[in-house]
């Protein structure tokens, strides 16, 4: 018996003025200063190897705002983007479902020997925060008092309320220093 191929959606790739591509007002994705400056290192040194995704009948960036916002920052005048043609419900799943870190994977055991590998390069990677991934294989799950590693969740997720906006901005820049991954709701 075969199985059907899913029926998907017509891609292509265009050279797109920076001045044509807006950014989705519901875009729920922010990113820090300090990742802000890994990402730009990272363009610079590879150039833009995963371009923005742009949807041709709203004219919103749909994937890659972050990205957007560099090439910016750097005075690109243009780039390559995959074009998709969707609806406003399917662009909105297409957000949030190529931003979804549950749907990325993890990194596993391998990371560390690759670091180590690295290691000697650190000054040429520099902004590319790869210390901060050296720290993510170093976190230990805690064994409870019966000597037994506990059965704990890959995902966590803590809501904490701040006084105002400040609190907010520096918490949110505190835990991402320290490799969390974290979004800003508001309410």
């Amino acid at each position: 018996m075969t199985q059907k191929t899913p029926e998907r959606a017509h891609i292509e790739t265009r050279r797109l003025p920076l001045s044509s591509l807006k950014p989705a007002g519901y875009n729920p994705r922010t990113i820090s200063d300090e990742a802000l400056k890994g990402l730009a290192a990272s363009i610079a040194k590879f150039g833009l190897v995963q371009p923005i995704v742009w949807n041709k009948r709203t004219g919103n960036v749909v994937s890659g705002h972050q990205r957007l916002s560099v090439l910016q920052q750097q005075g690109a005048v243009d780039t390559d983007v995959v074009v998709v043609d969707l609806d406003d419900i399917d662009e909105k799943a297409l957000n949030v479902t190529a931003n979804n870190p549950h749907i990325s994977g993890q990194f596993n055991e391998e990371l560390q020997p690759l670091l180590d590998e690295l290691e000697p390069l650190c000054d040429e990677f520099e902004g590319l925060r790869l210390d901060e991934l050296e720290k993510i294989t170093q976190r230990d799950v805690e064994v409870d008092d019966g000597g037994e590693e506990e059965d704990i969740p890959e995902f966590f997720r803590i809501v904490i309320d701040c006084n105002d906006e400040t609190d907010q901005s520096t918490l949110y820049e505190r835990l991402q220093q320290e490799g969390y991954n974290c979004r800003l709701l508001m309410s």
